[in-house]
This record gives structure tokens, C-alpha cells and sequence, in this order.
């Protein structure tokens, strides 16, 4: 009975966690993919007076990755609880991931609000990664990292 009752509980929060967390690497890949595709419907800026249109397109779609990751970090916290530091390296391999093409974007919209100082934004490198226009490799490691939380995270749903 309440051995039964424990065991059927504890496999319930570790699916409910699992899913959070692959519903908010879902979210945060599905955001990332919206932010490199140039003039993305559906994700329109409100530019400011003076703002270049697309600098403040690229503005809001980067703020639904951040509400992702935020969503995906309060997930991250229950898998911690739950099953120890298992996702910290997974984790710290998203963030830098992230952070790459952050940066790609930052320097795109300094550079076009800046249009002479083109010393920032390096068409060659940081072009590609925002344009989504590289040899996919962004997206695969993307895929790769996400595979790698799914290793993790997969058994505890089959409880």
C-alpha cells in the first residue's frame, strides 16, 4: 500500500520534471531557430523613434529566448533536486552555446546602429550565426546538446 503509493509518486514528479525540462529545451531550440531566421513573421519589434526595425526584430525575438531559458532554468532546479548535478554539464554547454549567438546578434545590431564602426560585427563569422545562414553546424551542435539532456532526462520518464 504506502510502499506502492510512495513509488507511484516519486515516478509522477520524475516524469512531470522530465517533461518540464524537454518542453523548455523545446521552447528554448524553437526560439533560437526563430531569432536566425531573417524577417521572421510573427515576432515583430516595436521600434522605437530612431530604432532601426530590424535591430529592435532582432531585440524582441531574442527576448523570447531569454523566457524560455527562463522557463527552462526553473525546470533545470527540480531536475537538480531531484536527481543531483546529472544536467549542470549539459547546462553549461547550452549557456555557451547560447551565449555564442547572443553575442552574434549583439554585435549586428551594434553594427547597424552604428553603420561606420564595422569593426564589431565580422561579416564572415558572426553573419552566418545570425542569418541562420552558416553549414548548419549551430543548429546541429543545438540538436546535440539537447540529445545530450535527453540522455538524462528519458530514463527518469519510464518510471
Amino acid at each position: 500500500g504506502l510502499k506502492t503509493w510512495r513509488q507511484q509518486l516519486h515516478g509522477t514528479a520524475d516524469f512531470e520534471t522530465s517533461r518540464a525540462i524537454l518542453r523548455g529545451l523545446y521552447n528554448v531550440r524553437d526560439a533560437i531557430r526563430n531569432v536566425r531566421r531573417p524577417g521572421s513573421i510573427g515576432i515583430e519589434g516595436d521600434p522605437q523613434p530612431g530604432q532601426d526595425p530590424e535591430a529592435a526584430r532582432y531585440i524582441a525575438s531574442w527576448n523570447h529566448v531569454q523566457a524560455a531559458r527562463r522557463e527552462l532554468d526553473v525546470a533545470l532546479v527540480e531536475g537538480e533536486v531531484a536527481w543531483g548535478d546529472a544536467l549542470k554539464e549539459p547546462d553549461r554547454q547550452l549557456a555557451m552555446h547560447v551565449n555564442k549567438l547572443y553575442l552574434a546578434v549583439r554585435h549586428y545590431i551594434i553594427s547597424r546602429d552604428n553603420p561606420r564602426d564595422n569593426s564589431i560585427f565580422d561579416r564572415r563569422t558572426d553573419g552566418p550565426l545570425v542569418w541562420g545562414e552558416d553549414d548548419g553546424s549551430y543548429d546541429k551542435k543545438l540538436v546535440e546538446i539537447i540529445e545530450s539532456f535527453k540522455q538524462v532526462v528519458k530514463p527518469h520518464m519510464k518510471k
